[in-house]
């Protein structure tokens, strides 16, 4: 699709709440952009959103970072989403700061809080539209800094977990679920003493001296079996 030279610019909103996408759609369409709103539903895929994106071709992507149960988290969205043409506007209601480090070290353009005014909404995604600098260079490299230093944390916080075999991974998350040798054993047809015997390996890698100790580590580490 060729886009057309005059257009004063093309914005599209992925939203779990269409009450929020129409009061944007209507703002934006009466400073003559041409808005598209995607009501992202329960069914709604990461390939939907994409693709939705690409057949629009929109100068500005405004992206809810939380999008119900489908998609969850939706950063990892921005990577696609963000090219030479198309600028992404995250909005979310979470203000921890390491969720807005990782969308900036993603590419988005901004980060806003749900909390805002809605002039201000407006205003930024106008400002953004126009290619000024909305998150000042020297913030941007620091929140970028913030999230290097956040991951490599992360990845000395997670490197003991990655000498579990699979099957010490399996009992580590069911000891996680709050479950007991027995029902493990269980689960996951085998004997008691066995699961022992993983649980023991466990805490050997981990370097702690208890399941409850391995539990709250895998927690602070916010550790997930892998997925074969």
């Amino acid at each position: 699709m060729t886009r057309d030279v005059t257009h004063k610019g093309r914005v599209i909103i992925f939203d779990d709440h269409s009450l929020f996408s129409y009061t944007i759609d209507i703002a934006l369409s009466q400073h003559g952009l041409e808005v598209q709103t995607f009501d992202v539903g329960p069914q709604t895929t990461a390939d939907d959103i994409v693709s939705a994106a690409k057949k629009f071709e929109p100068d500005v992507v405004v992206l809810d970072l939380h999008l119900g149960a489908a998609i969850e988290n939706a950063r990892f969205l921005i990577p696609e989403l963000s090219t030479e043409s198309t600028e992404v506007i995250v909005v979310t209601g979470d203000r921890d700061e390491f969720q807005i480090a990782g969308c900036i070290s993603d590419g988005a353009a901004c980060v806003l809080g749900k909390d805002i005014s809605f002039e201000v909404f407006v205003s930024t995604i106008l400002r953004v539209l126009h290619k000024e600098p909305v998150v000042p260079l020297a913030r941007r490299e620091e929140l970028k800094r913030m999230w290097r230093t956040y991951e490599s944390s992360k990845r000395t916080a997670l490197e003991p977990f990655t000498h579990l075999s699979p099957r010490e991974q399996e009992v580590l998350a069911a000891l996680v679920a709050g479950k007991s040798a027995n029902t493990i054993a269980d689960e996951l047809y085998m004997s008691v003493s066995t699961v022992r015997s993983h649980i023991h390996s466990i805490l050997n890698r981990l370097q702690v001296n208890s399941q409850l100790e391995a539990v709250a580590k895998a927690l602070h580490s916010q550790w997930a079996p892998t997925r074969c």
